[in-house]
């Protein structure tokens, strides 16, 4: 398992160095989508893939050794269980940066973790999403309204209409 671990890290440490990669390189904030903005810069943390067994006090000391950390929350429902993921504040933007930059992509116990800064709850760029195949813009609808001789891009480009 280890080597295995050791490899991906490798292999997104090569991609980052490349350019490639969804985030975490030098200049490039992470995206939540292929189409959306970056997201701003702010001092809350949006941390995803978190490990379910991951207790608060042990994500703030983790985070802590890139800044100063002010507040942590996990993320549960209603019947105690982590969703896995978390937020976590800190006490100026640049120490998020920091934080981001250096955990992105990297490994909490054997889960991956994808780091991106925290947008508001009511922010503009959190549009409700389509998802039925019955809704227009939906994935699911342009799959099945597309006929049996388009290619994956024209699909693609139907769904992104």
């Amino acid at each position: 398992r280890r080597r295995h671990a050791a490899r991906r890290v490798t292999m997104a440490h090569q991609k980052q160095q490349d350019g490639g990669g969804d985030g975490g390189g030098e200049g490039l904030l992470p995206y939540y989508g292929e189409d959306q903005e970056p997201a701003p810069v702010s001092s809350r943390l949006c941390i995803k893939n978190i490990p379910k067994h991951l207790k608060t006090d042990r994500l703030r000391e983790h985070f802590a050794a890139r800044g100063e950390v002010t507040d942590v929350k996990i993320l549960q429902t209603n019947d105690g269980k982590s969703r896995c993921m978390a937020f976590v504040g800190f006490k100026t933007d640049a120490d998020a940066t920091k934080a981001l930059e250096y955990f992105n992509n990297t490994f909490v116990d054997t889960s991956r973790i994808a780091v991106e800064y925290a947008r508001a709850v009511k922010s503009s760029t959190l549009a409700p999403r389509p998802w039925s195949r019955h809704s227009e813009g939906s994935s699911a609808n342009a799959r099945a309204t597309a006929g049996p001789g388009e290619s994956k891009e024209a699909k693609a480009a139907a769904a992104a209409a």
